[in-house]
């Protein structure tokens, strides 16, 4: 381990700073930098170590932007998306679907430790019956991923796309 400040830096395009103890090669986010994803399709993810005990914290990868199809219940994949839970004890993952201030849908699930794992979720009635009636409806959706209480968030723009009829 490393005690104290040191750099580290990333595939992708950006750097970050780790503070504490922790092993994390890829550091807190910082600004312009932080964690960038290596395949350059826009997703970051959230590794930081702030705790500086070892304990690393879950994280979420996701681009900025998605389109995703829904299907006729309402049930919908996050593309490109994976959170992932670190060694130790399980994680809590919740996400929510928002257009504008309205909420349109959500989803949880657990997620045992060392494991990662796709994002899905599900529009409510009403949600489901706006998308319908508008052809393609843009959300925003915010995914929460805990683990004691270390926490991961992240917020990605999604157009949702019709089911067949």
């Amino acid at each position: 381990m490393n005690p104290g400040t040191g750099t580290g830096t990333d595939p992708g395009t950006g750097t970050g700073t780790a503070t504490g103890g922790g092993t994390d090669p890829g550091g807190t986010d910082t600004g312009t930098g932080g964690s960038t994803d290596p395949a350059g399709d826009g997703s970051t993810g959230g590794g930081s170590n702030p705790a500086g005990g070892g304990e690393s914290l879950p994280t979420i990868l996701a681009p900025a932007k998605a389109t995703a199809k829904v299907d006729k219940k309402g049930a919908f994949k996050l593309p490109r998306t994976t959170v992932k839970c670190p060694d130790g004890s399980a994680c809590k993952v919740s996400g929510k679907v928002a257009s504008g201030k309205r909420g349109v849908g959500s989803g949880s699930f657990g997620l045992p430790s060392g494991a990662a794992k796709g994002v899905a979720l599900k529009l409510t009635r009403t949600g489901l019956a706006t998308l319908r009636k508008r052809k393609t409806l843009r959300v925003t959706v915010s995914l929460v991923v805990t683990r004691g209480t270390a926490k991961a968030t992240r917020t990605l723009t999604v157009t949702l796309k019709p089911p067949r009829r």
